[in-house]
């Protein structure tokens, strides 16, 4: 459960981040008359959030292949219990004796 919960956590906060990646890289974008420090101020913050954003993007991705293997895993189980109530109950079906 903590899986699915922190796997979705990541993906609602990705969706914001690249939301907030797109409106404030076209809003903040320096102009041609910026200043050197202010365009490296610029692309030092827009590496950073790129980079966040890549990084989350990853843990996202892992977490949902760790939750699809543990479901892959208990729906492996779950046909597995199955297949043996079956053979159970139709070893105890040819057990009874027919009435005539």
């Amino acid at each position: 459960m903590r899986i699915k919960v922190a796997t979705l956590g990541f993906l609602i906060a990705d969706a914001f981040m690249l939301m907030a990646w797109l409106y404030y890289f076209v809003k903040a974008n320096p102009r041609s008359a910026a200043t050197h420090s202010e365009k490296v101020h610029f692309a030092v913050i827009y590496s950073l959030f790129f980079t966040v954003l890549l990084i989350s993007l990853f843990v996202t991705m892992v977490l949902a292949w760790i939750w699809a293997q543990r479901q892959k895993e208990e729906y492996r189980e779950q046909a597995r219990r199955n297949l043996e109530s079956l053979i159970e109950g139709t070893l105890r079906d040819h057990e009874k004796e027919p009435e005539s």
